[in-house]
């Protein structure tokens, strides 16, 4: 603030050109302060202290209070989605198709019609033979009503197994006929094996073209063993066989056999083959009526036949007597 007693006590020392400029200078600053002062400028003020040098002002940066901003927790992420299930696992594979009971390409034919003393052995021996090989047995114990076997005898029963067994759906390729007064003495022989050694003994269309394989014994023909293929021609055979016996009452279905091969009706005998009866038809030395061979019954042949027991064996039961003694030579 200006002071003129300070001024005054100064004059002697400053020129007066600096006098002069140092008054206007003042009047000037104090003209300034004057404008910024609330105090209005017409009103007198009181003299003040001198004012102290000018210092300028320096701002003084007071440090703020660090502001703590409180953490708000985060909420936890979601969860992330459950995994997708896992596929489901393949269905099983279907069960395997059962296998189709294998069909046996033989079937065995027999019969008996009344209780004997040897049923036993018989159906036990050939019962055990078909399980070993696979073939098939069928025996019959009585005759149906109505049928042609009824009228004439059980004997020409056989010809009606033997249809039924072609005409079957079990598609066999070849029915063997044997009579029930036979045991297997030897179960390893096959009858695949007698076929095909059989039919080896002509040119393949010779045996392409036989439908029966058959023995004699000392007559031409023995019809307790017979081997037929599975073909139609067996049954218009069969037909003509019956239409003999039909038209001759005195005739066994052995004779009208024999008789129709030995006329050649319709070609027949060249569509039937003879075999060694000891192939599958061997009598022992007690019934020696054989082939052309004159061979009986030896150990390992395959069959044992007692055909007319009761005319060579003296006994309350001859055949059984027969079929007891030849039994411990099974498979001997």
């Amino acid at each position: 603030m200006y002071n003129p007693s300070d001024m005054m006590s100064r004059r002697n020392r400053f020129p007066t050109t600096l006098l002069v400029t140092v008054i206007l200078l003042s009047g000037y600053i104090l003209h300034m302060h004057m404008a910024h002062s609330s105090i209005p400028v017409h009103q007198a003020q009181p003299l003040a202290a001198p004012a102290p040098a000018y210092v300028p002002q320096v701002p003084v940066q007071v440090p703020q209070p660090a502001i703590i901003t409180p953490k708000v927790a985060e909420a936890p992420p979601p969860p992330p989605p459950p995994p997708p299930p896992p596929p489901p696992p393949p269905p099983p594979p279907p069960p395997p198709a059962p296998e189709k009971p294998k069909t046996s390409k033989f079937a065995i034919l027999t019969m008996t019609t009344s209780e004997t003393s040897y049923d036993y052995i018989s159906h036990s021996n050939k019962q055990k033979y078909a399980k070993k090989h696979g073939y098939d047995l069928f025996i019959d114990y009585e005759v149906p009503e109505g049928t042609f076997a009824k009228q004439r005898g059980p004997v020409w029963h056989k010809l009606d197994m033997i249809e039924d067994a072609i005409k079957s759906p079990n598609g066999y390729d070849w029915v063997w006929w044997i009579d029930y007064d036979t045991l297997f003495t030897n179960t390893s022989v096959k009858l695949e094996d007698i076929v095909s050694d059989s039919l080896a003994t002509k040119t393949k269309s010779e045996a392409d073209n036989l439908i029966m394989l058959l023995t004699a014994d000392c007559f031409p023909l023995n019809a307790g063993s017979m081997l037929f293929r599975n073909d139609p021609a067996v049954l218009k055979f069969f037909k003509t066989i019956v239409d003999c016996g039909k038209a001759d009452t005195h005739k066994t279905e052995q004779d009208c056999i024999r008789v129709t091969l030995e006329a050649n009706t319709d070609g027949y005998k060249d569509r039937a083959l003879w075999i060694p009866m000891t192939k599958m038809n061997s009598f022992p030395d007690e019934i020696s009526c054989w082939d052309k061979d004159k061979k009986g019954w030896e150990r390992g042949h395959f069959v044992i036949h007692f055909p007319g027991a009761w005319a060579h064996i003296k006994g309350e039961d001859p055949y059984g007597q027969m079929m007891r003694k030849y039994q411990k030579f099974i498979d001997v």
